[in-house]
């Protein structure tokens, strides 16, 4: 109905030496409350973008779809003329 934000975060990016795609597995706890493992862990894998500048990084980007991370990170490679470095497997 109606779309307004609950809060927002001014972040600065940095500006990449190269982007770099990887496929990276996150794990959270399913608890609730004080019971951090009533529900268990839930794992999942997700395509990730990210830019990199001497030792520090940014995750721009993360979703579940190879072809569109692949897509997204070409298109951001030659909007800011850097290389990109591709960890996935053809």
């Amino acid at each position: 109905m109606y779309r307004f934000p609950l809060f927002s975060r001014k972040k600065t990016l940095l500006y990449p030496n190269y982007i770099s795609i990887v496929h990276q597995g996150y794990r959270e706890a399913g608890g609730w409350m004080w019971y951090p493992t009533v529900f268990g862990e839930v794992r999942y894998k997700l395509y990730v973008i990210k830019f990199f500048h001497g030792n520090k990084q940014d995750t721009v980007f993360k979703t579940s779809n190879k072809e569109e991370a692949i897509r997204k990170a070409n298109e951001l490679s030659k909007l800011l003329y850097v290389k990109i470095h591709n960890t996935l497997k053809s």
